[in-house]
């Protein structure tokens, strides 16, 4: 059956990423640690590594449109949550949690219609130490994925639509072996 005379339909709202950008780099970050499983630990703490991957929080955005041009400034601050993984004093493996906060400056061609602004993230460190005041000092390779999203409307046949391909069975000559003939 076709689309054409499909009485059921439902409509979805989704999301087209209109334009975006990713930027890696590596950064030495000191950041202070909570959380800490199991707690307390005994210091000092030996640094294995710290990771993280997700969805940033974009905390403050401010966008400068740029005179004579398609471009505009987009200037982000993020924050986003990582796991720093140790080893205390007495060989007891550990975690703990930190929030690094983020900036980014780009140009990017924005839509006219009304957008949204997401950010993932990707993080990890394997060179690091942790202090006893409880902060760590890594460094450590992040990667920020920015996307300019639009919204948009779709309706979807949900009756009659699917065509399957005919199949050809098997089974006959599969099973043949394995039916008795009892007439």
């Amino acid at each position: 059956m076709s689309c054409d005379n499909c009485s059921g339909r439902i409509a979805v709202q989704l999301k087209r990423i209109f334009n975006g950008a990713t930027l890696t780099a590596k950064r030495d970050f000191t950041l202070a640690l909570s959380g800490f499983t199991p707690s307390p630990p005994t210091y000092p703490l030996t640094f294995i590594s710290a990771r993280g991957a997700g969805e940033a929080t974009v905390t403050s955005q401010t966008v400068t449109r740029i005179a004579n041009s398609n471009r505009s400034r987009v200037r982000l601050t993020l924050s986003y949550p990582v796991t720093v993984f140790y080893t205390d004093a007495s060989g007891a493996r550990g975690r703990a949690n930190a929030v690094i906060n983020d900036d980014i400056d780009l140009l990017l061609v924005l839509p006219d219609t009304p957008y949204t602004i997401e950010v993932d993230y990707s993080f990890g460190a394997s060179i690091g130490s942790i202090a006893d005041d409880g902060t760590v000092t890594m460094s450590a390779c992040r990667k920020l994925t920015v996307k300019v999203l639009t919204r948009f409307d779709a309706i979807i046949c949900v009756n009659g639509c699917v065509e399957y391909p005919q199949a050809s069975l098997t089974e006959d000559a599969v099973c043949s072996g394995l039916t008795v003939n009892n007439s």
